[in-house]
């Protein structure tokens, strides 16, 4: 086992490492090409929701929002001033009306 790990110390002596110009060069080719990617994944992306979301409102124009949800009960804000919530934000009872 020993054998085996001083043979494989001794074949690094074999590679032939990049000089500093070239490790810079690939870097910058590297991160260039991820860049470029990115800007044309998000260019593509964006474009194909902006069609979808058009596409969408030319198919249903009513469809364009969400309505809310009509299980909301509707609170009277002048009613809760006036019955004086808890500082911890607690609604008291009395401006509870439904």
């Amino acid at each position: 086992m020993l054998r085996f790990l001083r043979e494989s110390v001794k074949e690094f002596d074999h590679v032939v490492w990049p000089t500093r110009r070239e490790t810079v060069r690939y870097f910058t080719v590297v991160v260039s090409t991820i860049v470029a990617f990115s800007i044309f994944l998000f260019v593509v992306g964006t474009t194909f929701s902006t069609s979808l979301f058009s596409l969408r409102e030319i198919i249903n124009p009513n469809a364009s929002l969400p309505q809310a949800s009509q299980n909301v009960p509707d609170i009277d804000i002048q009613s809760l001033l006036s019955s004086g919530s808890t500082s911890t934000g607690e609604i008291s009872s009395a401006g509870a009306s439904e």
